[in-house]
């Protein structure tokens, strides 16, 4: 079904939900058995045509993207001149390298030295951000990665970085000749390490050997997925000593109270809003479980407007009173204590630090006695808050 089509239907899925919710709330009165039901049964048709929608999005995203244009553009040398035999990453040279190193096919002369640009002190070879489905797994599974600041270092080596430990009170009228007071920001320092994930990925050695068989797409989406998935725990839930710093965990509470039963209410959402300043909520968001998330969509403002407004143009978000809203499968759910919705400018907030990017080894004798071919894929990173003003979280009371 073309997209218009899918958006268009959400959008007359949505309106039939709100339908029947009006039509209880008219009448002063919960929803019936059988109005409950055929609630539920539009809202899974709601998500199947939400994830429908997602995929065309993604498909319309990567026939939109010119690797090689990307590739020539970032490698041709900046003085017109001659080429230099120091490559970087993103050119072609070593994108084609890696795909037959991920293939297992015979590397040239020119192809090994190629790929000694990227190579770690483990033996893996550094991913471009052109190869494969990698990078877009990794981002469609990594909900904060597509939000927060990511840099990437060329070693491991931790860091300090400054954040704002004590804030200040206003800066005051001062008259002439008073002393100027001596209160002011306090500056603590975080050290940014560098935490290892790896995964696995394995493939017979016959889907290798076929020539239709697109290994480094394979490779790409099954170590983007188990990395991103793996990592954005940490980036939201993580304790910050073996693990990143959760965003979520380690933000600011600047709501508590919330139902550990009912879960948040509009009044809620709107007092979180307005917890973090103005100047944040520019570019804010939130960030909530898929469960919570469909609490919030039943919720109306003392106008009687919906809380939740279903996104009507292809490649934008939904939103919560006028800020997009991004489902996290690690932001814990309604509970006792729980943290279960966050507000900010996730930007300017959290720091994500990537050692060198993704490597990738290739096992060839580990299962070679079961006819198998695996790939490693090592990820390296940490995150830390780096502003508490810019992003608050709601906490469920006990």
């Amino acid at each position: 079904m073309p997209i218009g089509d899918l958006i268009e239907e959400r959008a007359k899925l949505v309106t039939e939900q709100r339908g029947i919710l009006d039509k209880a709330a008219g009448e002063t009165r919960e929803l019936s058995s059988e109005e409950s039901q055929e609630f539920d049964r539009i809202d899974s048709r709601v998500d199947d045509v939400t994830a429908e929608i997602r995929r065309h999005e993604k498909t319309q995203g990567h026939e939109g993207l010119d690797i090689r244009a990307i590739a020539e553009e970032r490698s041709a040398p900046e003085d017109g001149g001659a080429e230099e035999r120091t490559l970087d990453r993103s050119s072609d040279e070593y994108r084609e390298a890696l795909n037959a190193y991920a293939a297992k096919r015979e590397l040239s002369a020119e192809q090994r030295s190629t790929l000694k640009v990227g190579s770690d002190e483990e033996g893996g070879l550094a991913v471009p951000e052109e190869w494969g489905a990698l990078h877009e797994s990794l981002l469609e599974f990594g909900t904060v990665r597509g939000l927060a600041e990511v840099i990437t270092t060329e070693s491991g080596a931790s860091f300090h970085i400054p954040y704002v430990k004590t804030y200040a009170e206003d800066p005051k009228v001062v008259k002439e000749a008073e002393t100027t007071p001596d209160d002011a920001d306090e500056f603590g320092e975080k050290l940014v390490g560098a935490f290892k994930y790896a995964r696995m990925t394995l493939a017979s050695e016959e889907m290798v050997q076929d020539a239709l068989f697109d290994v480094a797409g394979f490779v790409g989406r099954r170590l983007g997925f188990q990395l991103g998935r793996a990592t954005n725990k940490g980036y939201v839930a993580g304790s910050g000593t073996e693990q990143p710093e959760g965003l979520m965990a380690k933000s600011v509470v600047g709501l508590s109270g919330v139902s550990k039963t009912a879960g948040p209410t509009g009044d809620n959402l709107i007092d979180l809003e307005h917890s973090v300043i103005r100047p944040y909520r520019a570019n804010a968001s939130w960030l909530i479980a898929d469960k919570t998330l469909a609490i919030v969509r039943k919720l109306k403002d003392k106008n009687e407007q919906y809380l939740w407004q279903p996104s009507l143009q292809l490649g934008e978000p939904d939103r919560i009173l006028g800020y997009p809203v991004y489902s996290d499968p690690d932001v814990e759910e309604v509970g006792s204590k729980k943290v279960v919705v966050g507000f900010g400018d996730v930007k300017r907030a959290y720091l994500i630090r990537d050692a060198l990017g993704v490597t990738i080894r290739v096992l060839t004798e580990r299962y070679a006695d079961k006819g198998q071919v695996a790939w490693r894929g090592v990820l390296r990173t940490d995150g830390r808050i780096i502003d508490q003003n810019a992003f608050k979280t709601a906490q469920c009371a006990e």
